[in-house]
């Protein structure tokens, strides 16, 4: 591997909080009655102008810094291609419903792969500056807001799943989620929006696992947030137990067999709830309309 990944971690944190900060501008000033502009990107949902803007402050830093990489971008459809040495998977604003709630509930993300492995990861809270990051091999860290020096993440160790707590969607709820907590007598929750932010909440160890039980997920999704939370000692993979990959042919982005995180401890139980809750049918999803105080245009999910 012919690159020091510590140069590249550099990149990616000025990229990320430069467009954290951004976003945190925009939304500060939606949350103070100004409107945001809001398209549709039908059934990936809603696009806004802070969307945009961070997405542009990423794209242009990373270009800067490595001309050669290609880059995955959700805002950028044709640039879903994944089979370049070095590839950057971006998504400039995960949780943009949660940005129109005004919840605060949403992350910066960007992962580099290197012949279709993540090796550097970082996740960003805008409306906090909460950050993480990860280099393959080097652990995993934070500096929460309001410290100086970041500190080292390690995943929970607990080995009873009664005495685990799910991360859960705050806008989607599953029937095989709800099958797998009762599976598992689990009955502690902490609620969130965005997947980036609830994998966060298991590598901060404000929760002890995720599941996300269907397709929906996108690579720019999982790259940062699983190389982060395997370097804090956590196991991902699909919500049957495969690995997620990161080479497809082109334009093929969907983790279509969705997301298991949690610590090794007891994982395998975990992961024989997971693939019986998979067999549960899901309901069929409409496309419904959402109005958002404040914002124009309109957005679908």
């Amino acid at each position: 591997m012919s690159r020091d990944l510590n140069l590249a971690l550099l990149a990616a944190r000025s990229a990320a909080r430069h467009a954290a900060a951004k976003i945190a501008t925009l939304y500060t000033a939606y949350r103070d009655g100004d409107s945001v502009s809001v398209e549709s990107k039908g059934e990936d949902g809603p696009v806004t102008a802070a969307d945009r803007a961070a997405n542009e402050i990423i794209l242009t830093e990373l270009h800067s810094a490595f001309p050669d990489d290609a880059i995955l971008s959700e805002e950028c459809p044709e640039s879903f291609i994944t089979t370049g040495e070095w590839t950057w998977m971006v998504d400039p604003l995960d949780g943009t419903e949660e940005f129109l709630k005004k919840n605060g509930e949403f992350m910066v993300m960007i992962g580099l792969c290197h012949r279709g492995v993540p090796v550097v990861g970082v996740v960003i809270e805008p409306a906090t500056f909460d950050e993480c990051w990860a280099i393959r091999g080097q652990g995993a860290f934070r500096l929460a807001p309001g410290d100086t020096q970041p500190s080292h993440l390690r995943v929970s160790e607990l080995r009873d799943p009664a005495q685990m707590t799910v991360a859960v969607s705050r806008s989607h709820r599953s029937p095989r989620v709800k099958a797998f907590c009762e599976q598992l007598q689990m009955t502690k929750e902490c609620v969130s929006g965005s997947v980036g932010r609830k994998i966060a909440l298991l590598t901060t160890g404000r929760a002890d696992v995720y599941l996300h039980p269907s397709p929906g997920t996108k690579l720019w999704d999982t790259c940062a947030p699983q190389l982060i939370h395997e370097e804090a000692g956590g196991v991902f993979t699909t919500a049957l137990g495969d690995p997620i990959r990161y080479v497809r042919k082109d334009g093929d982005v969907r983790n279509d067999e969705g997301i298991l995180a949690a610590g090794p401890a007891v994982f395998e139980v975990l992961l024989a709830a997971s693939r019986r809750a998979w067999e549960i049918p899901l309901p069929a999803r409409s496309p419904a309309a959402h109005a958002t105080s404040g914002a124009t245009g309109g957005a679908k999910r």
